[in-house]
């Protein structure tokens, strides 16, 4: 069985290059009564990806990445993809979630639409994320 430890630096290895280098990469962020599994901080625009990471429950997955469009520019679902899923595609591209398929390597099916609420309040929300990790 596949763990999320596993699919972390496949999906790592994705976003770095799509996005490029983050300045700063936080594995197991706390937000509210939970955590996000990766947050990547990009200085240069600035902007924030969130990746949830899931072996099985993708509905969980679909709530936590609905949850990090309220500190991220884009949010992805990353999903263990060994056959294919019956995953409600219109749900995510309807609130703008990615969907990142690992088997071995990691694929995007479906890309992100940016956050409405991080573009509103980007300034206080990077200001937030730098007092976290400083």
């Amino acid at each position: 069985m596949v763990s999320e430890k596993y699919m972390k630096p496949i999906v790592d290895s994705l976003i770095r290059r799509i996005y490029g280098e983050p300045e700063h990469t936080i594995h197991e962020f706390p937000i509210g009564y939970g955590r996000t599994d990766i947050v990547y901080i990009f200085e240069g625009e600035p902007y924030v990806v969130s990746v949830e990471l899931k072996v099985n429950n993708w509905k969980r997955g679909v709530q936590q990445a609905l949850r990090n469009l309220v500190f991220s520019k884009y949010s992805y679902l990353a999903l263990q993809w060994k056959k294919k899923r019956r995953i409600n595609i219109d749900f995510l591209r309807k609130y703008g979630i990615g969907l990142i398929a690992v088997n071995g390597d990691a694929q995007v099916v479906l890309k992100p639409k940016p956050s409405s609420f991080f573009n509103l309040y980007r300034r206080e929300i990077m200001k937030m994320l730098r007092g976290k990790i400083e």
